[in-house]
């Protein structure tokens, strides 16, 4: 164990690729202890006296033993001689790398070429070891530059994780774990939010019966305050990450193109249109706006307002998913009118959400005020199943019109940059004009300096706290993510030895909790799901 930390600490001071603001380019580098590497002393391993198997198709490879804490079941309904866990796991494996395949995308990078003894013939190799119930798979490395080279390491028998089925069980892992491989191929220093939230997007690509996506997407439904583009330091296992699957399928959705996702890794491979080291936000912006005509940003503000009608909310054509009523509802605070809210912070690529009683009220009117550079508004008015939509950049007013509800949606769409800090005023005409009045002269900007990022806090204080994950928080020192070794930071090769590598499992199991968005200058009581 010692030896790899200390394989991984002596690269990052070598590279300076572990260090805040940078984004981890490792030298080539070869980790030699794999599952079933003699003399292992890793905490997940094939012990000395287990003896390992192996089952091979034309391009995965399963080991695996009989007997010992890593054993399989031997349950061999057809009587092959090789346990039907085995066979289920190479099977699931080779299926979903043709699927991937036949989707365009690249295999994952070829061991044949390591100088050692790492699985050593092409084939992908899994491994099946017992994770004591702290995780139930990973995506492993043995050698990367901007590319990794890599394996699969998955629980030996579920029992006691609560899945439904060892299939169902390899179906996830499988379809999850190899879309990190591929991922690999293309660039290894891509933030935790892309890399988890396209691989529980490939999942949903593969097996759409499964409630994997389901129940991730409230992850980010419950946090829509947290921007986009910056992953949140020092968190283990993020549900957030895993949540942005949602902005995946949307893209996918929206845009009427399931190769969008494939085009986009394409796009941030080093050197790709003249970029050394292309970010997938950026890579994504020139991508939207070369085929589709738009840019991201205006691709967020339509994501925002699809996100309001996730839930038992009414489904507008063209403004919401396929399959929006089985999503989470996105987090809201319900506020009374009149409301005002002074100088939140509003991250990069974010949305907060109010809801409303309409009341007595005949016109509706909400306004930004202040620092609102890049901001959208949508104002949303409805009773029963029909809603109608407005927006504006800082200013929206309709007629209520007979609705006894709405909601407001407030989006910073920015990509780069400091957060905003306008101010929210929302009642009617002359509540609003009242509000903006009220509030007192804008003080200077108080965010703290980009490459100076403060303390990251999973759960913030009200506002205007700043947002987790905003403020330059680096990638490659985050340790969330379910891979482990060089291709996510120096901090996933801990999660070997810590409690946090039990992300998969933890995430698989838990139900994850949301939050309010609390205010400030109105009322306002929990969350509730908005319907018209």
């Amino acid at each position: 164990m010692l030896r790899r930390l200390l394989v991984i600490v002596a690269l990052c001071a070598a590279s300076e690729g572990c260090g805040p603001d940078r984004r981890a380019h490792f030298e080539t580098v070869s980790l030699e202890l794999r599952p079933d590497t003699p003399d292992n002393d890793e905490l997940f391993r094939f012990d000395d006296m287990e003896a390992v198997e192996t089952l091979d198709s034309d391009r995965v490879r399963v080991h695996y033993t009989r007997v010992g804490r890593n054993a399989v079941p031997r349950i061999d309904v057809d009587r092959s001689g090789v346990p039907d866990y085995v066979e289920l796991v190479r099977d699931r494996y080779d299926e979903y790398l043709e699927a991937y395949a036949t989707m365009g995308y690249r295999a994952p990078l070829s061991d044949a070429d390591l100088d050692d003894d790492n699985g050593g013939d092409g084939r992908f190799d899994v491994y099946l070891i017992d994770f004591f119930g702290r995780s139930d798979g990973a995506f492993q490395t043995d050698r990367c530059t901007n590319t990794c080279v890599g394996y699969a390491v998955q629980e030996n028998d579920f029992a006691g994780y609560g899945y439904p089925s060892l299939d169902v069980a390899t179906q996830i892992l499988a379809s999850h774990e190899l879309f990190h491989a591929v991922q690999a191929s293309y660039d290894a220093g891509q933030d935790v939010i892309v890399s988890e939230g396209t691989a529980v997007w490939a999942t949903e690509a593969l097996e759409p019966e499964l409630d994997d996506f389901e129940r991730f997407v409230s992850g980010y439904l419950a946090r829509p305050e947290r921007p986009l583009n910056r992953p949140s330091a020092g968190v283990v296992g993020d549900p957030f990450a895993y949540g942005s699957a949602l902005f995946f399928r949307f893209l996918e959705e929206r845009f009427e193109d399931p190769a969008l996702v494939r085009v986009m890794w394409e796009r941030v491979e080093d050197g790709t249109g003249g970029v050394a080291d292309p970010t997938w936000y950026e890579a994504l912006d020139n991508l939207l706006a070369q085929d589709q005509g738009v840019d991201l940003s205006e691709a967020f503000a339509d994501f925002a307002l699809w996100n309001a009608f996730t839930g038992l909310g009414p489904k507008p054509e063209g403004v919401s998913y396929r399959e929006a009523g089985s999503y989470p509802p996105v987090a809201q605070t319900e506020v009374e009118l009149p409301f005002e809210l002074e100088r939140p912070r509003h991250a990069q690529l974010s949305a907060r959400y109010y809801g409303f009683p309409t009341g007595e009220r005949d016109t509706i009117r909400v306004r930004l005020v202040g620092d609102f550079d890049g901001m959208q508004v949508w104002l949303l008015l409805g009773s029963g199943q029909t809603v109608r939509i407005f927006g504006g950049t800082n200013e929206v007013s309709a007629a209520v019109d007979g609705a006894d509800r709405g909601r407001v949606v407030v989006a910073n769409t920015g990509l780069e940059g400091p957060s905003r800090r306008a101010s929210v005023c929302l009642g009617t005409p002359e509540e609003v004009d009242g509000c903006e009045e009220a509030l007192e002269p804008e003080p200077p900007d108080d965010d703290p300096p980009e490459d100076d990022p403060p303390e990251d806090d999973p759960d913030p204080p009200a506002d205007p706290d700043p947002v987790p994950g905003e403020d330059g928080a680096d990638p490659e020192t985050d340790a969330g993510g379910c891979r482990t070794g060089p291709f996510h930071g120096a901090g996933s090769a801990l999660a070997w030895a810590l409690p946090g590598f039990a992300c998969v499992a933890w995430r698989r199991r838990l139900a994850f909790d949301g939050s309010s968005s609390p205010v400030r200058g109105g009322s306002a009581s929990e969350d509730q799901a908005f319907t018209f």
